[in-house]
């Protein structure tokens, strides 16, 4: 199965398929415009209207971090229809599902402490966690991820949720 990276998407159009993030940040800070629509939105609608029927939607969300700056940085569009539909050990901020993720070692709207999420240097935003992020050492061992996106080791008992594993010097 193929593994792919995204990296600075601003838009992506996908409706259906099997998306699994695991260890994944999605932080979204528009300090030079506003912003309505959410960071990361789920449809099985599909793409095109010849689309192939039919496509299953599966969505599994581990050990990541969504969050920005509006209070629903997370949509899942039909989401009743999904065939799939997991969120575990995962930082959300979402007024929307806060009754429905509260649980599976979920933690919803407690702010991760981004070291430099948002300021006026946007070539050095910062997306790895402060010394006194509330959401350090939450995510589980899952599926085999032994480094970060820095390719840093990861704590094997405790890993940090999202794309970066905080290493105090």
């Amino acid at each position: 199965m193929p593994v792919y990276q995204l990296r600075r998407i601003c838009y992506s159009r996908v409706g259906r398929g099997t998306f699994n993030l695991n260890f994944c940040t999605v932080a979204n800070f528009t300090p030079l415009f506003r912003r309505e629509s959410e960071s990361l939105a789920f449809t099985n609608e599909p793409a095109a209207k010849w689309t192939a029927q039919p496509i299953v939607t599966r969505i599994a969300i581990r050990n990541s971090i969504i969050w920005g700056s509006i209070p629903d940085e997370l949509l899942f569009s039909n989401g009743n229809d999904y065939a799939e539909l997991t969120v575990r050990n995962t930082v959300l901020r979402t007024q929307r599902y806060k009754t429905g993720f509260d649980t599976n070692g979920n933690l919803i709207n407690k702010d991760p402490k981004f070291k430099r999420p948002a300021g006026q240097y946007a070539d050095k935003f910062d997306y790895s966690l402060d010394t006194l992020s509330q959401v350090l050492d939450k995510a589980q061992p899952f599926g085999g991820v032994g480094t970060d996106l820095l390719n840093r080791p990861r704590n094997s008992r405790t890993p940090d949720p999202g794309a970066y594993e905080r290493l105090d010097p």
